[in-house]
């Protein structure tokens, strides 16, 4: 099965919290038994290697497809990063195709009514 996680929060490495931490156990413990997980998650400014890459990311994706995000792969899954994540739901799914997304945090109700837009919730 695979899974889209919408977290409006930060997410590793950007935040090592209760919400990241578990998402992130989550996420290894579905992979393991199987499952192609991928998380949307919110960006966090920072000013080290990793935020440059993302922020060059960014930049780039939004010249090509008109939509500010990131993508990367270190930890084991793909991570979709962006500065407001529950406003482009609906473009990363038509990506990852995901058999079912779940709000696992922070502005939920946006996220829902964006994926009930593309009959996935």
């Amino acid at each position: 099965m695979k899974i889209l996680f919408v977290n409006t929060h930060f997410y590793k490495p950007h935040s090592y919290g209760g919400m990241a931490i578990t998402l992130h156990q989550l996420c290894c413990g579905l992979m393991h038994r199987g499952h192609i997980v991928a998380v949307l998650a919110g960006y966090r400014k920072t000013r080290d290697l990793f935020g440059a890459r993302n922020r060059t990311d960014m930049k780039v994706r939004q010249w090509h497809s008109g939509v500010s995000a990131s993508r990367d792969s270190r930890l084991g899954y793909t991570v979709w990063r962006t500065w407001f994540p529950e406003t482009i739901v609906p473009w990363v799914a038509e990506h990852e195709c995901p058999d079912v997304i779940v709000a696992a945090g922070g502005k939920v109700v946006p996220v829902v009514e964006a994926s009930r837009t593309r009959a996935l919730l």
